[in-house]
């Protein structure tokens, strides 16, 4: 598995939802958004669409774990972990609306999003293992080891 000082843990969340330790952003007053979730075939889309960003950004996917609420990914990549969160952010709004045939302008992502890097192959490890097996009951899984 190549390591790079850029290989880092992503995570972020759907719009209505919160990461541990981040601050909420109230929706304006007046607007009654319901908080979007990642159904069976929203989070299909999105992991096909993470592992197409990755392969045509030259990024190595180690784990990716997409969830009802939040998105998981171990990346290898050479761009700045907060850049790959919006990338990928893009990229699925895209998919989503032409696949699923959603209607554009849809909220789907809390802003922002978690990023940690990994210093070495066992900071590496740990985070592959945690977005794999920490997570609660596996959803929609990627795993690089696997294949």
């Amino acid at each position: 598995m190549p390591l790079s000082p850029f290989g880092y843990y992503i995570t972020f969340a759907t719009h209505g939802h919160v990461l541990r330790g981040r601050v909420v952003t109230p929706t304006p007053a007046g607007e009654d958004v319901l908080p979007y979730l990642l159904d069976e075939a929203r989070r299909a889309v999105v992991l096909a669409t993470i592992l197409e960003v990755c392969d045509y950004r030259s990024w190595e996917p180690l784990a990716v774990h997409v969830r009802l609420n939040q998105v998981h990914a171990v990346l290898d990549a050479n761009v700045a972990a907060e850049r790959a969160i919006e990338e990928i952010k893009a990229y699925c709004d895209r998919r989503l609306e032409r696949n699923l045939r959603e209607p554009p302008k849809v909220l789907r992502w809390a802003e922002g999003g978690n990023a940690f890097h990994a210093f070495d192959a066992a900071e590496l490890r740990e985070e592959i293992e945690f977005t794999l097996r920490g997570l609660g009951d596996p959803m929609t899984v990627f795993d690089a080891g696997a294949t």
